[in-house]
C-alpha cells in the first residue's frame, strides 16, 4: 500500500541564498534607524533573514535554502524584498519597504546557476543589496536535491481496495 516513489515528481532542484550586505539603506523610522530584513520570494514560497536592529548597513552572511524548484518555476522572477521591521504594529503599521531588487531566474541558469549580485535597489531613493545566488539542479540519478538522500524519505499511498469516508457529505 506504501512505497517510495522512483523519482521526486515535478522538482528541477535546490535555490540557495547567501544574503551578504546591504548598504546605504534608507531609514524609515523617525526615533532611531531602520532595522532592516530580506525576504526572498521564487512563486509563492518565500524565505527570510533574521531583522537586524538600528542599521542601515548590515553584514547579514546568511544562508537561505529558499525553495524546491519546479520547471514552471524556471521563468519566473527571483524577489529580494528588503524591510524596515516596526515592532510596534499598532503605532508604527506595517513593515516599512525599502527596495527591492529582481533577477529573472533565467539568468541564473545563463551563467552556470551561480550569480554574484550587488546591485542598487529598486522601488527607494537609496540602497544596495549584495547577495549570491545558487541553483543546485536536480540529481539525475533520483533523489531529492534539498537534502541528502538518507535524511528525505517520502512515501506516497495508493488505494487499492476504494476508499469509504467516515463523513457521509464526502462521499
Amino acid at each position: 500500500v506504501f512505497s517510495k516513489p522512483d523519482v521526486d515528481k515535478g522538482t528541477a532542484g535546490c535555490l540557495r541564498v547567501l544574503v551578504v550586505s546591504a548598504r546605504k539603506l534608507r531609514n524609515a523610522d523617525l526615533m532611531s534607524k531602520s532595522d532592516p530584513y530580506v525576504s526572498v520570494h521564487l512563486g509563492l514560497q518565500k524565505a527570510a533573514t533574521p531583522t537586524i536592529q538600528d542599521d542601515l548597513e548590515p553584514n547579514l552572511e546568511l544562508l537561505l535554502d529558499v525553495a524546491s524548484v519546479n520547471t514552471s518555476h524556471l521563468s519566473d522572477e527571483i524577489l529580494f524584498k528588503v524591510w524596515d521591521e516596526d515592532h510596534i504594529r499598532a503605532a508604527q503599521g506595517s513593515d516599512d519597504s525599502l527596495g527591492l531588487l529582481r533577477c529573472p531566474f533565467h539568468r541564473l541558469l545563463r551563467e552556470g546557476g551561480e550569480v554574484d549580485i550587488k546591485q542598487k535597489l529598486e522601488e527607494t531613493t537609496t540602497g544596495e543589496l549584495h547577495v549570491q545566488i545558487r541553483f543546485e539542479p536536480h540529481r539525475s540519478s533520483g533523489g531529492y536535491p534539498c537534502s541528502s538522500p538518507s535524511e528525505a524519505v517520502v512515501w506516497e499511498f495508493s488505494v487499492s481496495h476504494g476508499f469509504q469516508s467516515f463523513d457521509d457529505p464526502c462521499q
